[in-house]
């Protein structure tokens, strides 16, 4: 089922996330995918939300997304709260909306990526980093410091919502 979206699947996957029945999701809008990859690209930042044991924390990131949607990318400090929590537990959640730009309350769009973040290394690091950094030129020095860490979220779902109600699900395929 490569990049098909889904309103609920009964495959579960590698992680720790609430399981909700078939009806709290209404029909999909049609091309789903396109209008997450629409949102990723307006919004330069998101909001990363981690957890260390049952102490939750949100930070505010520049981040970017690979084409296909499967991953999301990020660099942090290596002596921030946000790295030792996520070392700690590597399930996130990562939420994007357009409330900067939007006309009135009904026009905010928002989709959270749930997945699992690891820090990249080697090759993996430095295309990262390149990614974020067309991106975000501002972060190349950044980036390049030995007290940075570049990170990559294997995104598991995306929660759409739209007019504060109207949520739909997609779930990238799997990598070839």
């Amino acid at each position: 089922m490569k990049g098909s979206p889904t309103i609920f699947s009964s495959e579960l996957l590698p992680v720790d996330e609430p399981i909700l029945s078939k009806n709290q999701y209404l029909p999909q809008p049609k091309k789903l995918e396109a209008t997450i990859a629409r949102l990723l690209e307006a919004e330069p930042y998101a909001v990363l939300s981690t957890r260390k044991r049952k102490q939750p924390y949100a930070s505010l990131m520049a981040y970017a997304a690979v084409p296909s949607l499967r991953v999301i990318t990020f660099a942090t400090p290596i002596t921030t709260r946000k790295f030792h929590f996520l070392e700690g537990a590597p399930e996130v959640a990562v939420l994007i909306d357009s409330r900067a730009s939007a006309q009135g309350m009904m026009d905010v769009e928002a989709v959270t990526a749930t997945g699992r973040a690891h820090r990249a290394a080697g090759a993996e690091a430095q295309r990262l980093a390149r990614l974020l950094c067309a991106r975000h030129p501002q972060l190349e020095a950044f980036t390049r410091s030995p007290s940075c860490a570049i990170y990559a979220v294997d995104i598991y779902r995306y929660f759409y919502c739209a007019r504060f109600q109207e949520v739909s699900v997609w779930t990238p395929g799997k990598k070839p």
